[in-house]
């Protein structure tokens, strides 16, 4: 009955609201229930669901009965609890496949708006934690952590608050992105470039687990250039933002990411 009932209603949307409409809203989750493997395979098979599933987010018919010039806001978006065995929510593997997700709603020009959930809450749903227990709104707690106090600081940075921390510093005031491709490198690299007048950003995710070296002369050049990577085992429960690496310094003409990071690698503009 409850299909019948929302096809009734996707059908009915696509042909009454949608042509007309100033934006599609549109929230985005994705099942992670019992499929990790704690192994490079298992974590790239994570990672490229990641990518699969932000791409296929809206189906074909509803994309196509979007008036031209219609909007895509993505109100929420995350990885759904994992309550399952090897459980992701929470741990350094979940930072990276948040900060994926946002990355990858760059490629459709028609999503304007994307908010992580939850500003604040736990390590399963939150970019800060709300308290001492790790849990903000009570049917969000990560089952791992459960309720033991001190495990957690308030207002500290949980995994996914991390990596889309440093996505925000390297987006903040520009108005260029474009894609990166690394010819040579292997898999597991995804990257963009945003560009503006507080300078140059490159974005890169290394997603396999091994270090490797990328070339960012041709971007940025070879003098000026700084660097702000986190890295962490993929398995790693981060309850405090301590539990991530975080390394910064200069940067030649190359520079080596380390196995499952982030990395901001940026020249500001000269005043």
């Amino acid at each position: 009955r409850h299909a019948r009932f929302f096809e009734k209603w996707n059908r009915l949307a696509n042909e009454q609201v949608l042509p007309v409409a100033d934006a599609l809203i549109f929230h985005e989750y994705h099942s992670q229930e019992g499929k990790t493997e704690r192994s490079e395979s298992g974590y790239q098979n994570l990672f490229r669901g990641a990518v699969s599933g932000t791409r296929t987010m809206i189906d074909r018919d509803t994309r196509a009965a979007l008036r031209p010039g219609g909007e895509i806001w993505v109100t929420e978006f995350n990885m759904s609890q994992n309550r399952g065995q090897n459980a992701v929510a929470g741990r350094w593997s979940h930072g990276l496949y948040a900060q994926m997700m946002a990355l990858v709603l760059l490629e459709d020009p028609a999503t304007t708006m994307a908010c992580n959930q939850v500003l604040v809450g736990n390590s399963s749903f939150g970019a800060l934690f709300a308290d001492e227990r790790a849990v903000g709104v009570p049917i969000f707690t990560n089952p791992e952590l459960g309720r033991r106090k001190g495990l957690t600081k308030p207002y500290d940075l949980s995994a996914t608050g991390l990596s889309l921390a440093l996505f925000g510093r390297a987006i903040k005031h520009k108005d260029r992105a474009t894609a990166l491709k690394f010819p040579g490198a292997g898999q597991g690299l995804y990257g963009w470039v945003f560009e503006g007048e507080s300078g140059s950003d490159i974005l890169v995710l290394n997603l396999s687990g091994r270090p490797t070296t990328i070339s960012v002369a041709d971007i940025l050049g070879s003098e000026g250039v700084e660097f702000e990577s986190l890295s962490a085992e993929p398995a790693e429960l981060i309850t405090t933002s301590d539990k991530v690496s975080r390394e910064t310094g200069a940067v030649g003409a190359s520079f080596e990411l380390p196995a499952y990071s982030t990395n901001r690698i940026y020249r500001r503009a000269l005043n």
